[in-house]
């Protein structure tokens, strides 16, 4: 899981916040991002998609 953040870098942090704030000022502009598990409670720390990719179709029918 590590793997795929591995080699990114943050920004510095000082002072007190609330941990989302935090992790939305660590990652600013540094291609991560921070999502809150809802089952946890726990932040997963991953890549964002670069701007214009493009994933798999989600729609499971041939479009004519």
């Amino acid at each position: 899981m590590m793997d795929k953040v591995k080699g990114g870098r943050t920004n510095a942090m000082a002072g007190e916040y609330a941990a989302h704030d935090a992790l939305d000022r660590m990652l600013a502009g540094t291609g991560l991002s921070a999502a809150r598990d809802p089952a946890t409670g726990a932040f997963v720390v991953s890549r964002m998609r670069p701007t214009g990719e493009v994933g798999p179709d989600p729609s499971p029918t041939p479009k004519p």
